[in-house]
């Protein structure tokens, strides 16, 4: 048994299972457990542009895979519903994904005579395993879907150098689950394309020098039954989620009849991968979004997500290039560079359209080196200790326990409550509406600021506070305690909860600003929850 292996699985689950836990980036939400909450539980929700317009660019079928069998069985023990299980249960379902992860480590360990202790130990102790792995994004299923890529044509490719004598029938099982986990991967995300389309490549090629250009040819036809057969089965169930189609029209003759006899056929269907690259095309939409310079996935986001690897492996290719230039290292070096530069065109680029990366990274150090020096193992222990503290606890770290302690006092109170939500991320709806799920008369407003002006957030308070039978909290960053701490106007901010360490990137604490509210910060604990906590406020009239 691998215990190091084992430690770092009990501390995936840890950080799965705590209550206080960073919240990395809205669309772990707002792209999964908040749409399928709002469906399954009859609840509102807030679903974003990318779901409920004409032309949705996301599919369903991700969201019902993890957040889908989560919810299912908490309808199942109602019981068990609470703020906390429907924010921690769509995550146990991705730690059980995880271990995918580990087991197609393993095989390819195996299958390039790696140390397999070594691979597995570098991938269960990174933190892109320990915090993004275990989260609802997009990007995961993406980063599974390459790692079994991976496995399939790295065995099929050693399949051909050893047994050349073949007959090309081998090549069918695996054109077969290329082909659906391309299509899969795609409707997942587009950018899936640019991971498997050097590998893919990489297979070709091999198939050329084992056989022919005729086999070539005769394998990228085989491609097109699976490859449209499951690109239509993606189809109809996206359409029939967003309601292009019904059932009727697929199990009914007058449905049918109904359906092909349309003169807008095409119009009943929804393909959104094709939604997707639509928009993105679109270069007015792109500028509603944060714009990167073309170098920041190679300069700030790689280093960011495997800075340790990428050092090692530089240095150990000017060390050793001689060495280094197998087939293998070829393909892994091949695998990381061209979905780096591919990726690197979009002008949108955040660190975690790189976590498929991982596997390549990590196999390729293990077959340059072998043993792991002082220096390699110090820089790794610090770096990922720092990623993990940083994305897995404190980034936004005190909205999601915040969030808990509301639905706890709305589980008490029959009063209509509006949280106001002022500098922080967006608030998953559906993690405060666990009293409304199993009390109907619970109502609850959600009021979510962003990072407006103070103005807009007086301004919100002016229309809800005088309101009768009501009560109205507030949910802000420590940072900003010197708004709230005195009486502004006709209101009291009582300061009724801290959740910390909290911190905002876009709201850095002034230490240098006076201190208005005479805080104590005597000793590091205080200090921390001066400056690093969110804050719940109730509001009163004075």
């Amino acid at each position: 048994m691998n215990k190091v292996w084992l430690v770092f699985v009990c501390l995936r689950l840890t950080l799965v299972l705590l209550p206080h836990n960073a919240y990395i980036h809205p669309d772990e939400f707002f792209q999964n457990s908040e749409i399928v909450a709002g469906d399954l539980f009859d609840i509102n929700v807030y679903r974003s542009w990318e779901w409920k317009s004409q032309q949705p660019i996301r599919t369903c079928i991700f969201p019902y895979l993890t957040s889908g069998p989560a919810f299912v069985l908490l309808k199942v023990f109602p019981q068990l519903i609470s703020s906390y299980t429907l924010y921690v249960m769509p995550r146990l379902v991705m730690f059980l994904f995880s271990f995918i992860f580990d087991y197609i480590m393993y095989k390819l360990s195996h299958l390039l005579h790696i140390n397999t202790k070594l691979s597995l130990n570098l991938l269960s102790s990174s933190y892109v395993m320990l915090v993004f792995y275990t989260r609802l994004f997009s990007n995961t299923l993406e980063s599974i879907l390459f790692f079994i890529l991976l496995y399939v044509i790295l065995k099929s490719t050693l399949s051909m150098r050893q047994h050349t004598h073949k007959s090309v029938s081998h090549f069918y099982s695996c054109i077969f689950h290329l082909s659906v986990i391309i299509v899969i991967g795609v409707f997942v995300r587009v950018t899936f394309l640019s991971f498997a389309v050097f590998p893919v490549l990489y297979w070709l090629y091999h198939i050329k020098l084992n056989y022919s250009l005729h086999t070539v040819l005769k394998c990228m036809i085989s491609f097109i039954p699976t490859i449209v057969i499951v690109t239509l089965l993606c189809t109809v169930i996206d359409s029939l989620y967003y309601g292009f189609i019904t059932f009727e029209h697929l199990f009914s003759l007058k449905g049918l009849t109904h359906l092909f006899s349309s003169s807008e056929l095409l119009n009943h269907f929804t393909v959104t991968p094709l939604n997707f690259l639509q928009y993105n095309l679109d270069v007015s939409n792109l500028s509603e979004h944060t714009l990167h310079p073309y170098i920041t996935h190679i300069l700030v986001n790689t280093p960011l997500l495997f800075l340790p690897l990428l050092w090692s492996i530089l240095v150990l290719f000017f060390q050793k290039y001689k060495k280094i230039r197998d087939n293998f290292n070829v393909f892994l070096i091949s695998s990381i560079v061209v979905p780096l530069f591919i990726l690197s065109l979009a002008p949108h680029q955040e660190p975690r359209f790189l976590m498929p990366l991982l596997c390549p990274f990590v196999l390729l150090f293990c077959k340059m080196e072998t043993r792991l020096s002082h220096g390699f193992k110090v820089s790794w222990i610090v770096w990922n200790l720092l990623g993990s503290l940083m994305f897995g606890v404190v980034h936004q770290g005190g909205l999601l326990p915040s969030m808990i302690y509301l639905d706890s006092i709305q589980h008490s109170s029959q009063t209509m409550c509006h949280y106001i939500f002022f500098h922080t991320y967006m608030p998953p709806r559906h993690i405060l509406s666990a009293s409304q799920i199993q009390n109907s008369t619970n109502q609850i407003t959600v009021h979510d600021l962003m990072h407006g002006e103070d103005l807009l957030l007086f301004n919100k308070l002016d229309r809800l506070v005088p309101l009768d039978d009501s009560l109205v909290y507030v949910v802000s960053p420590s940072s900003l305690h010197h708004l709230f701490c005195h009486k502004k106007g006709m209101y009291n901010f009582q300061l009724i909860s801290q959740f910390y360490p909290h911190l905002t990137v876009e709201d850095i604490p002034d230490y240098h600003m006076p201190d208005k509210c005479n805080q104590d910060e005597s000793d590091t604990f205080n200090f921390i929850k001066k400056y690093f906590s969110m804050n719940v406020y109730k509001i009163s009239l004075d």
